[in-house]
């Protein structure tokens, strides 16, 4: 969680949250993507697409086959639709082969 929601639970009477900090660097995600339009043009979605982002590592544990194979069935009724993967791990060379 957050500092703001940290914060809020400490005015609602929560005496001790523990403050969980964002695993992205969004100072570094802000430089290198600087608006919607320029990360669409980056990563090749038009405009009047639908996309969706999955974050995390590409690990058996958090299963992203399993959200690919979700998404290839929603695309069959959608195919102006896109799925970003961001992140790194050992599924991902299995993840490209999909692509």
């Amino acid at each position: 969680m957050s500092e703001p929601v940290t914060e809020d639970l400490r005015a609602h009477g929560i005496e001790s949250p523990l403050l969980l900090p964002n695993a992205i660097d969004h100072h570094a995600l802000r430089e290198s993507l600087h608006s919607r339009a320029n990360a669409r043009t980056t990563l090749g979605i038009p405009e009047s697409a639908f996309a969706v982002g999955v974050v995390g590592r590409l690990h058996p544990k958090k299963d992203p086959l399993r959200a690919l194979g979700a998404f290839e069935r929603y695309r069959r009724e959608n195919p102006r639709a896109y799925l970003v993967f961001v992140g790194d791990g050992p599924l991902r060379p299995q993840l490209l082969h999909r692509a």
